[in-house]
């Protein structure tokens, strides 16, 4: 199965979509992005994203935006696609190798969890090139602290290696290039066994104090449901 871009295979219960411009690093343009939100609608009970070749995503390609006619629309697209993972009531993975910058970072930091290997790099050089990363900065606050995530979002230059994601909680598990992606597909058909999980994660991706008003709604449910 295929979008513009993207490519998806299923493995048991978990779809793995696999970005797919490696002669671009994976770069983002308008159809990938479509592309991507679109394959993230295809049935399976946990998804796994990750990138054709050396790398997972590159970030935005910079060719293709100089060319986009409605940026307004392009980035409410992108607002669209980040809103799609993050609304997805079953796991969404990221295996990353290679680059995950700009965008890239930003969709690795919105899944559910990411699985990468000690020699992926981490970055937001945006600002380097007259961009800033808000998803980032928004959800980035509470995976790794203000001061580093205003760091690298500000600096530009300072990127992590897959090690460090680790340490600082970005990366949840580390995996060898051969094992990266069945890692990533374990971790996400284990999530998905989680009866929990939809009610979690639809608290996780609110702020604190929304999550405290949603408690009653998506737990309460749960109750008849205990073990």
């Amino acid at each position: 199965m295929s979008e513009p871009g993207v490519r998806t295979e299923l493995r048991g219960p978990v779809a793995v979509v696999t970005l797919d411009r490696p002669g671009k690093r994976n770069a983002v343009d308008p159809a990938l992005c479509l592309g991507l939100r679109d394959a993230l609608c295809r049935d399976a009970d946990a998804y796994v994203i990750t990138g054709n070749g050396p790398d997972f995503c590159a970030g935005f390609d910079a060719h293709a935006l100089r060319s986009v006619r409605e940026p307004a629309k392009f980035m409410t697209e992108m607002q669209s696609l980040f809103e799609r993972v993050e609304a997805i009531p079953r796991p969404v993975v990221a295996a990353v190798d290679g680059y995950a910058l700009g965008l890239g970072f930003e969709l690795a930091l919105v899944c559910d969890a990411a699985v990468s290997t000690a020699e992926a790099t981490f970055g937001l050089p945006e600002i380097t090139h007259g961009l800033f990363p808000p998803i980032a900065v928004g959800r980035g606050l509470d995976v790794l602290g203000r001061g580093w995530i205003r760091h690298l979002a500000v600096s530009g230059r300072r990127w992590l290696t897959g090690t460090e994601a680790h340490d600082l909680g970005l990366v949840v598990e580390l995996a060898t290039r051969d094992e990266l992606v069945a890692a990533a597909v374990s971790l996400a058909a284990d999530l998905a066994t989680n009866p929990a999980f939809p009610a979690g994660k639809r608290i996780l991706t609110r702020g604190a104090e929304r999550a405290y008003q949603l408690s009653a709604e998506t737990v309460a449910p749960l109750f008849g449901t205990l073990t």
